[in-house]
């Protein structure tokens, strides 16, 4: 695909006509923004089980949920009637920045928020100050197995994140306890196995659920049972860019170490840290791992493009409906497109079924993790920008980002979804890489925002002090004081 100038002066909407000479790198050049503006937004999963019987929510259920945010909803997207994704906030607002791929509008209802709702909970000394329910802003859309996903609005300061992840998770675990659900912060279903999920009918869903079957053994188990942290973050420039996607790709497996937190299947300890992990390593290979281009030193939008050309497609989609078009290559599409104009919201949901570590939209979205606590998330968050907003720091992550090829990438993967911090590059201790990234964190922290660095306490404590991660933590108590009950996990795992 092209990456050079065209006649195009504006940027293209999402209706506009495309094909093999359109300037495709004009979409990255044109989303970059002044250091000034640079702020981080998390998308964040959830899993959901009844209270009774912990089983997955069914799909009547998922809807009662998110019509429990109503007071905060302002458009609602639906398929078949069925409400399928609720933008949060004032009409018309994203989610994190960027997040949010472009959307067919004309199934969407529109719902006038009620900011007056009494939701508000009193500011306690352990909490921060929970956002009036009619100021959470984002979006929450449904997964193929019912989990329930928030992509907070991006931010520049971590405590704004911090209001906004509260606020949402306390008002999830309210509706919660009113419809007798219990929400769980981990990366793995740690009860139910892959014959017992709830599938959402979700249309796109129906079009990548058989063809990812053929495509790796952990696929349905990453559409159904998985759910991570993911960190949106901004750049400056192509060259800025550039150092980022290889650093939120090169240390993604030390980034999926320290927040490994998914050590069960089915009530029983699995033999794995990182169950989530491990599934996304046997997923469709053709657009998952690290993304190839990342690896290697001679990064420019033109190769990423290149990659992004050959990788098969899911869909297309016309009028508010689904087109399949699994197994041709998007370069194929654009060059033989008769049946269907291509139009540039082909191009921003194709690079939406790109699952790389790392991958790009109008910002970079960073994967890697299991999901854990609101101070996991945090650490998260504050890991990357400490990484990413600091140009000491990331020139200095982008030396410690150990150098891979493709087919030892993978086994470090597995390495790292088996052992966690105990996994080795060669003769270096992953746990020894993830200090030193932490490390570098911090240093970087402590020159764009100093007041931040106390995010990173509990991955310092734990990782650089105890050499833990979070499934080291489950897996003690598990043999522990738990008995060998994976319920008590559950329930330490729920979010209030």
């Amino acid at each position: 695909m092209s990456s050079g100038s065209t006649k195009q002066s504006n940027p293209l909407s999402p209706t506009d006509s495309i094909g093999p000479t359109t300037d495709f790198a004009r979409f990255f050049t044109t989303s970059a923004r002044p250091s000034s503006e640079w702020a981080v937004g998390p998308e964040i999963e959830f899993l959901g089980f009844t209270r009774d019987h912990l089983t997955r929510m069914d799909f009547d259920q998922v809807q009662s949920v998110i019509e429990g945010f109503a007071h905060q909803i302002a458009d609602l997207e639906r398929e078949n009637g069925h409400i399928i994704e609720a933008t949060l906030g004032k009409a018309g607002e994203q989610g994190s920045r960027g997040a949010g791929e472009q959307r067919s509008r004309g199934d969407i209802e529109a719902v006038k928020p009620e900011p007056d709702h009494p939701c508000t909970e009193p500011q306690s000394a352990s909490r921060p100050p929970l956002l009036p329910c009619a100021a959470l802003s984002g979006r929450i859309t449904l997964e193929p197995g019912g989990q329930i996903e928030f992509s907070c609005a991006a931010h520049r300061s971590l405590a704004d994140v911090e209001r906004a992840v509260s606020g949402f998770a306390r008002r999830l675990g309210e509706i919660g306890r009113e419809q007798g659900i219990i929400f769980i912060a981990a990366g793995f279903d740690p009860l139910r196995g892959i014959e017992e999920q709830k599938w959402i009918p979700k249309r796109r869903y129906e079009i990548m659920r058989p063809y990812l079957n053929e495509r790796g053994r952990g696929a349905w188990d990453m559409m159904c049972r998985t759910a991570a942290i993911q960190v949106n973050l901004d750049y400056g420039d192509l060259a800025d860019l550039a150092k980022k996607f290889a650093v939120a790709n090169r240390l993604a497996p030390i980034a999926a170490a320290i927040f490994s937190n998914s050590p069960f299947e089915r009530g029983k300890l699995s033999g794995y840290k990182s169950l989530r992990y491990r599934a996304w390593t046997e997923t469709d290979p053709d657009r998952t791992g690290p993304s190839p281009v990342a690896l290697e030193d001679d990064f420019s939008i033109s190769r990423f493009l290149d990659y992004v050309a050959r990788v098969p497609m899911f869909f297309i989609r016309r009028d508010g409906d689904y087109i399949d078009f699994t197994g041709r290559s998007f370069e194929q599409f654009i060059q033989n497109g008769a049946q269907h104009q291509p139009i540039f919201q082909d191009f921003t949901d194709h690079l939406s079924t790109i699952f790389t570590e790392a991958r790009l939209k109008p910002h970079i979205e960073q994967r890697s993790m299991d999901c854990g606590s609101l101070e996991m998330v945090m650490a998260a968050m504050a890991f990357w920008k400490g990484l990413m907003y600091d140009a000491e720091a990331l020139e200095d992550a982008l030396a410690l980002a150990p150098k891979l090829g493709l087919e030892e990438f993978a086994r470090l993967q597995l390495e790292v979804a088996r052992h966690g911090l105990e996994a080795r590059v060669g003769n270096t201790r992953m746990a020894d890489l993830a200090s030193n990234a932490i490390e570098l964190a911090r240093m970087g922290l402590g020159r764009v925002a100093p007041d931040e660095a106390r995010y990173l306490d509990v991955i310092e404590e734990r990782v650089t002090k105890e050499r833990i991660c979070p499934a080291d933590i489950l897996i003690r108590n598990f043999r522990g004081s738990w008995n060998g009950d994976a319920r008590k996990a559950v329930e330490y795992l729920r979010i209030e």
